[in-house]
């Protein structure tokens, strides 16, 4: 378990792990009314969006990679994780190993909130 760090407190400290860096990206994708998303792997965190909204079809960004390698590199690398883990989710029968949060799904049920 670990805590999050709002957006602000990412940017201030120029710091960010992959839950800190995911948070960040999807409150960018959402400000540019985007429908971003946060997945949940086993230790780690992924971006998503949806590619079209109501479509349900998603991409996927590596947030870690952001400022060591260029967008095509780390969106792939999502892509690739992304499909892995939905797969082994699919054949387990276990959203511990692909669980997607689609943020405007956690304001609506949720009532997660942006903080200022």
């Amino acid at each position: 378990m670990q805590r999050v760090r709002l957006p602000s407190e990412s940017i201030h400290t120029k710091s960010a792990n992959c839950i800190d860096s995911t948070v960040l990206m999807a409150s960018v994708l959402e400000a540019a009314s985007l429908n971003p998303g946060i997945v949940l792997v086993p230790g780690h965190a992924l971006l998503a969006w949806e590619t079209l909204d109501g479509t349900g079809e998603w991409d996927y960004l590596e947030t870690t990679m952001i400022g060591s390698s260029d967008f095509e590199t780390a969106h792939g690398s999502g892509q690739e994780q992304a499909g892995r883990y939905r797969a082994l989710a699919e054949q387990t029968k276990s959203p511990y190993h692909f669980h997607l949060l689609p943020v405007p799904e956690l304001r609506a049920k949720h009532q997660i909130t942006p903080m200022e």
